[in-house]
C-alpha cells in the first residue's frame, strides 16, 4: 500500500485532533500549534520561493497547495519544539553554525530577521537528521521489508505510446480505421483529438507503466505486441482512446542490493511519518478550517 506524504497525514490528523478554540482563529492565522501562530503571510512567503509560486489560491488546486504548505509549517513547528526539548540548541554543531552565519550577515540591514530564520531552519534540519539516524533500519529489517514488498521494487513492464482522444465511439472507430489504413498518427492526433495535451504533443504520451493508468486503457495498451500496432477504441473518463504502440520494455525483478538505498529510504520515511503523527497527537493544534474552504 502506498504511504501518504507526511504533510498529508499531518493535516488529516490536525483536523481530527484540533483544539476547540474559545473563538475562531482570525483570518490571517491559518493554524496554531501550542502558543505559536502559523500566519497566512508566513505561508505565502514560503510559497513565493517554491515551485508553486503564483498559484491561484482560490481554486481547488490552490487550496490544496495552501493546506500542504500550512501542514509543512505545522511539521516544522513540531520538530522545532522537539529539538528544543531535547537540548539540541545547546549542541556545539548548532552553536557553531549559528556563529558562522551571524558573521556572514553582520553588515546586512536585515540581519536580525535573517538570523532568526536561520536559527529555526538549522534547528529543524539537525533534528530531522538526528531522527533519520535513529530511525534507520538494520540490515535484517531492510531485507525483511524488501521481501514483504518485493513487487514495489520490481521494474514494471512499460509501453511507449501515442494516443488520440475523441468524444464519441463512432469517431474513434473512424480514426482507428484511418490509422490502420496507414494515415499519419501524429497528424490524426493533431486533427481530431479533443484533449488539449494530446493535441499539443501530437499524441505522444511517452513511457507508461503497467497498472498506473485507467484500468481499461491499461489493459488495451499492454495487449499490443507489435511496434506500430493500433489498438482501440476504449473509453475512459476523458473520452474514447485510440492507441499506437511505439515501443515496449519487459518488466523484471531486481535484487535487494540493487535497491538497498531506496528500501532504507522508504523505511525511514514511514517511521518518520509515524513519529510526526505521534508528535501531532500530543500537541495542541488548532486549524482555521474556514481558510481552506
Amino acid at each position: 500500500m502506498r504511504t501518504l506524504p507526511a504533510i498529508s497525514l499531518l493535516f488529516v490528523l490536525a483536523l481530527a485532533v484540533e483544539a476547540v478554540a474559545a473563538e475562531p482563529l482570525p483570518p490571517g492565522i491559518l493554524a496554531r500549534v501550542g502558543a505559536v501562530d502559523i500566519t497566512r503571510s508566513e505561508v505565502l512567503r514560503a510559497m513565493a520561493s517554491s515551485p508553486v509560486s503564483g498559484a491561484d489560491l482560490t481554486t481547488a488546486g490552490g487550496k490544496r497547495i495552501l493546506r500542504e504548505l500550512t501542514t509543512a509549517m505545522i511539521q516544522r513547528q513540531l520538530l522545532e519544539a522537539e529539538a528544543l526539548r531535547s537540548g539540541l540548541a545547546e549542541a556545539p554543531a548548532y552553536r557553531e553554525a549559528i556563529a558562522t552565519f551571524e558573521k556572514g550577515v553582520a553588515n546586512d540591514p536585515h540581519r536580525e530577521a535573517m538570523v532568526a530564520e536561520y536559527r529555526r531552519t538549522k534547528l529543524v534540519t539537525l533534528q530531522r537528521d538526528r531522527l533519520r539516524r535513529q530511525l534507520a533500519p538494520t540490515e535484517a529489517e531492510a531485507r525483511a521489508h524488501f521481501t514483504a514488498h518485493r513487487a514495489r521494487y520490481n521494474i514494471p513492464e512499460e509501453a511507449n505510446i501515442q494516443q488520440i482522444v475523441v468524444a464519441t465511439e463512432a469517431e474513434a472507430r473512424r480514426v482507428a480505421k484511418e490509422a490502420r489504413d496507414g494515415a499519419d498518427f501524429s497528424g490524426l492526433a493533431l486533427q481530431h483529438s479533443t484533449d488539449p495535451f494530446v493535441k499539443r504533443n501530437f499524441g505522444m504520451l511517452g513511457w507508461v507503466k503497467r497498472g498506473e493508468g485507467f484500468a481499461e486503457l491499461d489493459k488495451l495498451v499492454f495487449s499490443l505486441k507489435r511496434k506500430g500496432e493500433i489498438g482501440g477504441p476504449v473509453q475512459s473518463p476523458r473520452g474514447f482512446h485510440v492507441v499506437k504502440l511505439i515501443d515496449h520494455r519487459d518488466g523484471h525483478a531486481v535484487s535487494f542490493d540493487a535497491v538497498r538505498t531506496r528500501v532504507v529510504e522508504d523505511i525511514v520515511k514511514e517511521r518518520l511519518n509515524s513519529h510526526l503523527l505521534d508528535l501531532a497527537k500530543k500537541a495542541e493544534i488548532t486549524i482555521n478550517q474556514a481558510a481552506f474552504q
